[in-house]
């Protein structure tokens, strides 16, 4: 009986994803519309307030948990999942690193994301489950919740007619990682700001790597 709670949980969540993705995609042709680029940084954050609005009469964490900020462990767990996530992602073929202007944007963008993968499908998740009394709700709640979110990229990608192969393995299996150990601190805290710092954290280690990468790299073929 438990595991068809989960599996309900599941289908539910899955639900909630094509909500998520349909207000996403209204919301992004709107922005485009408006010829106001920078506005698209927020498409994210805005498909996700009807959802999160519904999560806030659903019993969900306590938001201010204000003791987990001085938790060192959590932060710890958190620069180890973002500087894992970040090895992974940084032997991808193809990375351009960023700078300036433009880092400070795909950190940022990061930081937003974890608006709708934490404080929308996570807590609607852990709401859902504690209704259903779902037993070990917090283990099942993070691993629901990175599935989920793996489901997410596959959708993506085969929306922008990508195949699968080495780099769409990467990819999730990064997402994967970051979302465990990002969704555990979460899970422990319920203070959305140090999920935020640890996707913050990883893009400028990623961007970091891949810039080193690509100095020696270039390096390399110089003394060829």
């Amino acid at each position: 009986m438990d595991y068809l709670k989960i599996i309900l949980c599941f289908i539910i969540a899955l639900c909630i994803l094509a909500i998520w993705f349909g207000l996403l995609s209204v919301i992004s042709t709107i922005l485009k519309k408006s010829k106001k680029p920078l506005l698209l940084h927020f498409t994210t954050i805005l498909a996700s307030i009807p959802i999160i609005c519904v999560t806030c009469f659903m019993n969900g964490y306590d938001f201010m948990n204000i003791h987990s900020f001085v938790n060192i462990k959590l932060y710890l767990i958190t620069l180890v999942t973002a500087g894992i996530t970040a090895l992974i992602i940084s032997t991808k073929e193809n990375r351009n690193y960023k700078y300036g202007r433009e880092l400070l944007w795909w950190g940022i963008d990061g930081v937003f994301m974890e608006i709708p993968q934490r404080l929308m499908m996570q807590s609607f998740l852990y709401g859902i489950m504690k209704l259903l009394k779902v037993p070990r709700i917090d283990i099942y709640t993070i691993i629901v919740t990175s599935c989920i979110w793996c489901i997410g990229i596959a959708i993506q990608n085969k929306m922008m007619k990508q195949r699968f192969g080495r780099e769409w393995f990467l990819e999730t299996l990064s997402s994967f990682i970051f979302s465990m150990g990002i969704g555990y601190v979460y899970q422990e805290s319920g203070l959305l700001v140090i999920s935020m710092l640890g996707h913050f954290c990883e893009r400028l280690f990623s961007n970091y790597l891949i810039k080193n990468k690509s100095y020696n790299k270039n390096t390399f073929d110089k003394q060829d």
